[in-house]
């Protein structure tokens, strides 16, 4: 997807907050989410508009990525692509109708491993 600097500033505009939500397992972000919801703080999915941007580049998986899809997704400019999903995530905000987002990212814990 190819953005222009005048139409990722246009579109970073529309954004009055975005909440990121981030811990280990069963530490409180969905709960946390919620209750964004629930006071017109949109939870928005980060694995929707990832697999979004997947199948546009002809990725090939059933259900979820896997992690090697992830990897190739950010492998080569990384940069552009976090600049692609910032553009896809405001706009899906738009159609939501809303100035304000929260995101959930899951910390990955890998107790014993050296």
């Amino acid at each position: 997807m190819k953005i222009t600097d005048k139409q990722f500033t246009k579109r970073k505009e529309y954004v009055k907050g975005m909440f990121s939500l981030g811990g280990l397992s069963e530490c409180g972000k969905s709960a946390a989410g919620f209750y964004f919801d629930s006071i017109g703080i949109k939870r928005m999915k980060i694995i929707a508009i990832e697999k979004e941007m997947m199948l546009e580049r002809n990725y090939q998986f059933s259900g979820h990525p896997t992690e090697n899809d992830f990897k190739k997704l950010y492998a080569n400019n990384p940069e552009q692509i976090f600049r692609e999903f910032l553009y896809r995530l405001i706009g899906k905000m738009q159609e939501a109708g809303t100035h304000y987002a929260s995101l959930k990212v899951c910390i990955a814990q890998n107790l014993g491993h050296t």
